[in-house]
């Protein structure tokens, strides 16, 4: 395995889910009604589905390792992504009812901070580890 992969995996996914955990937090009055908005639409759920299976895919290919180490994160999240298309797509109903719930309670918060911090620490390790 080239280890020049990990790190520009942790770079892209670092900078992805930072950014995206930075904006529900720094401008939840703009990203929440989005966010709203979108699991209203079962096209853009579905949609969406297929492109997370196809990220998850793509980062399980090319880093698929289950060791005690950072870069395990990528493995997970790689994971993550391809678990959640799936669930998107063949359990849509239950996906969309699950994502309100979120969007309207703390749990929102929670979830921008989670992002922030793994995104965070992706990030550093790929760009500075």
């Amino acid at each position: 395995m080239d280890p020049h992969i990990i790190y520009c995996l942790a770079q892209i996914i670092g900078v992805y889910l930072f950014v995206f955990g930075a904006s529900m937090l720094m401008v939840p009055e703009k990203v929440r009604p989005v966010m709203k908005d979108f699991v209203q639409s079962k096209m853009l759920v579905l949609f969406t589905g297929y492109l997370s299976v196809l990220v998850g895919m793509i980062i399980i290919t090319m880093y698929n390792v289950w060791i005690w180490h950072w870069a395990v994160l990528i493995t997970i999240v790689g994971w993550f992504f391809l678990l959640n298309g799936l669930a998107r797509i063949f359990l849509m109903d239950k996906f969309m009812k699950e994502m309100k719930s979120i969007l309207s309670g703390d749990k929102y918060y929670w979830m921008g901070w989670i992002l922030l911090i793994v995104g965070a620490y992706l990030g550093s390790m790929g760009f500075f580890g």
